[in-house]
């Protein structure tokens, strides 16, 4: 970090040819050490500098910057060396060296200036690029927010139809003439769970509806029962919502044997996918009619 902020002292004056002593020697060797930083900044500083006097105005040239052009002439041409190759500021160094102290100094202030305007431009883009990046973040993050919240109203309106759906059930079903309804009672204690079957004694359908039932465990389902002549026979096995309600619809009580011979409905908390006999915890039974 310190070696940059030197660069960028020493390489500007140098460009310009108005360092002398011991900071001359330590700019040449940091270019002759080969740092590719020094040489970009001394060659952006360079054509700068080239541009400086397509910006000034028609002022004539000191009568010294005169002299010492044509002194360098009559010696190179007596000399007669090959030519080298010079950059545009090593030909024009001795010029600088006889600028007037203003000058030179208006110089120097201009580059500084252009440099830290550059750099303060730089930073105010890369605090709007910084701002527009939490923006965008924080929308996402909103967008996240609402999505989340549109799937939960979702489920609710999901079941919400659905319990809708079962109330329009049992309500036509109750509209039968024929229904009787059977009172679930708890078997277990320390439930507060409830329930009725309703049956069609015409037609034999039978619906069973069930209230504040707990959540089953992972593994785990209800699973409802008609007990025939002391036989239990499953009518099918059901999960409850949200809420422990659930509604069971079967279309013919008859299947499971003879009608007049139902003597109890229950409901039990079996394995996942049924049991061929009541093997769980009975949770709720009621007494046939």
């Amino acid at each position: 970090m310190a070696e940059n902020t030197r660069l960028e002292e020493l390489i500007p004056l140098y460009a310009l040819g108005v360092l002398e002593g011991d900071e001359l020697r330590e700019a040449e060797l940091l270019i002759r050490e080969g740092s590719p930083q020094a040489r970009d900044l001394l060659m952006q500083y360079e054509n700068v500098a080239s541009l400086l006097p397509y910006s000034a105005g028609g002022a004539a040239p000191d009568p010294r910057v005169r002299r010492e052009i044509m002194k360098y002439a009559r010696e190179s041409a007596l000399r007669r060396r090959p030519a080298q190759a010079q950059s545009f500021m090593e030909r024009l160094r001795p010029y600088f060296f006889e600028l007037s102290g203003a000058l030179a100094a208006g110089v120097i202030v201009f580059l500084f200036v252009n440099n830290l305007s550059l750099r303060g431009t730089l930073r105010e883009e890369k605090t709007v690029v910084g701002e527009l990046n939490a923006k965008v973040s924080g929308q996402e993050e909103e967008i996240k927010s609402l999505r989340n919240l549109l799937a939960e109203k979702e489920g609710m309106v999901g079941g919400l139809e659905a319990k809708l759906a079962s109330l329009e059930e049992i309500t036509e079903f109750m509209e039968d003439q024929d229904i009787v309804l059977v009172r679930m009672e708890r078997a277990d204690p320390g439930i507060r769970a409830g329930g009725r079957v309703l049956w069609d004694k015409q037609e034999h359908d039978a619906l069973l509806y069930c209230l504040d039932l707990p959540k089953a465990p992972p593994g785990k389902i209800y699973q409802w029962w008609v007990i025939v002549d002391g036989v239990p026979r499953s009518v099918g096995t059901f999960h409850v919502d949200s809420e422990g309600d659930s509604v069971v619809k079967i279309d013919s009580l008859a299947k499971f044997g003879r009608v007049d011979r139902i003597q109890m409905f229950l409901v039990t908390m079996e394995p996942d996918g049924g049991a061929r006999k009541p093997s769980g915890s009975e949770l709720l039974r009621g007494q046939s009619i």
